[in-house]
């Protein structure tokens, strides 16, 4: 579902805002309109590079893209504001550093973890059904 929201395909390029320069595969984002189920919370991908983690609110399953391999393919900037297929992301994290995620169940959804190569802390996340908060 990573490709749904955003692609390096030449589709559609996005000219202003924290995606400027990115293109959206829109085929894609209209054969799954109206067909996400209500009982997804997040979607969790991987991908080559960056680290990002977007909450949409209640009408759409929040993302997470565990990519931190660290390959700079472009600059990286808060997708906060961003609109993804006409929603906006309430709240949203951005970090292109190397690095490795740990996912833990928790009484009330998920604690994932973002460490750096030495193994510090670059981020912690809460996930609760659609709800993701990154810092």
């Amino acid at each position: 579902l990573h490709a749904w929201l955003l692609t390096h395909k030449p589709v559609w390029g996005l000219s202003s805002g924290p995606f400027a320069g990115l293109t959206v595969n829109l085929t894609e984002q209209a054969a799954l309109r109206g067909h996400i189920p209500a009982n997804l919370d997040f979607v969790l991908s991987g991908h080559l590079h960056d680290f990002l983690a977007y909450e949409f609110g209640p009408e759409r399953p929040a993302q997470l893209i565990v990519g931190d391999a660290g390959a700079a393919l472009y600059e990286v900037v808060n997708p906060t504001g961003a609109e993804i297929d006409g929603m906006p992301i309430r709240r949203g994290v951005a970090l292109d550093r190397f690095g490795y995620f740990v996912l833990e169940r928790a009484e009330a959804g998920w604690d994932g973890t973002l460490y750096g190569v030495n193994d510090k802390v670059l981020a912690r996340c809460k996930l609760k059904g659609r709800e993701i908060d990154c810092r």
